[in-house]
């Protein structure tokens, strides 16, 4: 009885041994995590500034059917901001609200600048807002891009159509 409680005493806690494999186990795991979880997190960046546009274009155009007037959205390098036109079609004074920057490394590339969205739900795609004679493109798209390597690197792009449909695909 008295060596069982003896033995019992002596086994209790891990030896440095079992302590240090098990830390080698973790280390080695750890290390194999840690790639996809940095590659899937800076990805994010790009996917949120994917989404937050997309999202940007949708509100446009539900914001022109449920105001009858055109609302644009204006695209820049790093930034979009909308505008609120004066009528329902060929706005002549525009009002525009502040800018939605983008992360550090995240930007914008399209052709065209601005993306007016009309109250029969189609948008107008153009470069300028105060131009009655500009034309419209039939379809664009912005390319959300990694702009901190030369040259940028595609990550997201956002197709938007004359008809008024609006697509966020992720580039290969």
């Amino acid at each position: 009885m008295i060596g069982l409680e003896r033995m019992r005493r002596e086994n209790i806690g891990f030896s440095l041994v079992e302590l240090l494999i098990v830390i080698a186990i973790l280390g080695i795991l750890s290390g194999l995590a840690l790639p996809p979880f940095l590659s899937w997190r800076a990805n994010a960046q790009y996917r949120q500034a994917g989404n937050g546009l997309h999202t940007a274009l949708r509100t446009a155009r539900s914001t022109a059917i449920a105001t009858n007037r055109q609302i644009a959205l204006e695209v820049s390098g790093t930034a979009y901001r909308t505008h609120t036109g004066d009528r329902s079609m060929v706005s002549a004074n525009w009002s525009a609200v502040g800018w939605t920057t983008l992360p550090p490394g995240v930007g914008f590339a399209s052709v065209y600048g601005y993306f007016i969205a009309n109250p029969n739900g189609t948008f107008f795609i153009t470069n300028s807002i105060g131009s009655v004679s500009a034309s419209s493109a039939p379809s664009a798209t912005i390319v959300i891009q990694d702009s901190s390597s030369t040259p940028a690197v595609a990550k997201y792009t956002v197709n938007i159509s004359q008809a008024g449909r609006i697509s966020l695909n992720r580039s290969n």
